[in-house]
Order: structure tokens, then C-alpha cells, then sequence
């Protein structure tokens, strides 16, 4: 016979008794519990008028977010500012505009760079 183990042996010298062999848990991991923050975001974004990828919720205070479950309880927390909205991301014209100046002075107007 070949030398891979069949259905009754196993590839580990010790045999697991366990209901789940096999399975490691970090040993860094802390015993804070990650909190489902979804609606709390939701809301945030809902009271600030901005969408939810705007909204940054402080890790440190997880379980104080988590237990906000109203509109005005999470405006509290924003007024806190353990719930914060963030910047709008600018898109710069800056290259646009570069562009635009030089296609003003007939660069970049050839025929291979007609399409249609």
C-alpha cells in the first residue's frame, strides 16, 4: 500500500478528543468582545446628514456605541466625539485643468488621439 493515511488513521501523533480538533485560539487575543456597530453607524450617518463611510466610530468605546440604540443618543455621542464624521476626500482638477490649458495651445489634438 502507499503511504497516505487512510479514513481510520490520522496525520497527528496524538489523537483529538475534542468536538473540534484541531482548533487554535490566538494567544494575543484580548477578552474584549467585538461589538456589531452596523446600526449605530446607520443611524450616525442618518442623524449627520452624511453617508456611512464618512462615519468613524472610536474603537476604544465600543461598548458605550454599542449600547446607543436612539437617534438622540447617538447625536450625543457625536457631540462627545466618540462618533466622528470625517473630512470629505478631495478630488483635485489640478491635472484637469493642466489638460485643458495645453488643448487651449493645440497639444494633444492629433489624429491618434481621436476616437469615433
Amino acid at each position: 500500500m502507499g503511504s497516505h493515511p487512510g479514513p481510520s488513521q490520522s496525520h497527528h501523533k496524538s489523537e483529538c478528543k475534542r468536538a473540534f480538533p484541531c482548533v487554535k485560539t490566538p494567544q494575543h487575543q484580548d477578552a474584549s468582545i467585538m461589538v456589531n456597530l452596523r446600526s449605530q453607524k446607520r443611524l450616525a450617518a442618518a442623524v449627520s446628514g452624511v453617508g456611512k463611510r464618512k462615519i468613524w466610530l472610536d474603537p476604544a468605546e465600543q461598548a458605550e456605541i454599542g449600547n446607543a440604540n436612539s437617534r438622540a443618543h447617538v447625536k450625543k455621542l457625536i457631540k462627545e466625539g466618540r462618533v466622528i464624521i470625517k473630512p470629505t476626500v478631495i478630488h483635485s482638477r489640478a491635472r484637469t485643468r493642466d489638460l485643458h490649458a495645453a488643448k487651449r495651445k493645440g497639444r494633444h489634438t492629433g489624429p491618434g488621439k481621436r476616437k469615433g
